[in-house]
């Protein structure tokens, strides 16, 4: 869906703007600011960039030298969001490939994300199950961000006789961070009531016996 081309900037009665504290700064700030909000309160069918320009306080002319469409800002979210993950899990203690303690930390911090971000996210997600140009962006956001770049580690792993899974290793990256994002969905959309600890518990398991085995003195099947 295209911008709305629409100028209107009058603020409607009952919501708060965000005023442009800072300058020009801070304009890309207060657009994702208010289009965040208006996220929990609406599809993005029905989100206008009128709508942003009130609820932000920005102008037209102002939104558009930043931003080209409404699914522009929601990119600029998405981009933000997985910048937030890379820090958390770059902050935790570093472990060698496959170990279980790092795979729950880096699950933990991403089903804080979704649920901090729930509103961008089931958008993106709704997005990402049709052909869309969001939908390509967050799929090709995932693929070179995580999927390829993990992909490469366990190729290395493989090369060196250290991956359980004997598959190609980037389909076996594929299979696995789809599975987890399916799983994270599934708690945001309310469709999974599994505790969120839980799910993290079961997805580590599920990733450390595909890259490095069953854990020592675990039962053979």
């Amino acid at each position: 869906m295209s911008a709305d081309p629409t100028t209107t900037s009058r603020q409607p009665a009952g919501r708060r703007s965000h005023p442009r504290r800072g300058g020009a700064a801070q304009i890309p700030a207060a657009v994702c600011l208010a289009t965040t909000e208006l996220l929990a309160e609406q599809p993005l069918a029905k989100l206008t960039v009128s709508g942003i320009l009130a609820r932000s306080g920005v102008s037209k002319t102002s939104f558009y030298y930043h931003f080209a469409s409404k699914e522009a800002v929601v990119a600029s979210l998405v981009e933000q969001i997985a910048e937030e993950l890379d820090a958390q899990v770059a902050a935790l203690p570093s472990r060698e490939f496959g170990a279980r303690e790092a795979i729950r930390g880096a699950l933990s911090a991403g089903f804080g994300l979704w649920d901090a971000h729930r509103p961008v996210l089931l958008v993106v997600q709704a997005a990402a199950r049709a052909p869309s140009p969001l939908g390509t962006i967050w799929q090709t956001l995932v693929e070179e961000r995580y999927v390829r770049p993990f992909a490469e580690r366990a190729r290395s792993a493989q090369a060196a006789g250290r991956l359980a899974a004997e598959c190609d290793p980037l389909a076996l990256s594929r299979a696995l961070h789809w599975m987890t994002e399916h799983a994270l969905y599934a708690h945001i959309a309310g469709l999974d009531r599994t505790p969120p600890d839980v799910t993290a518990e079961a997805l580590a398991h599920v990733w450390t016996t595909s890259l490095v085995g069953a854990p020592a003195g675990a039962p053979a099947d």
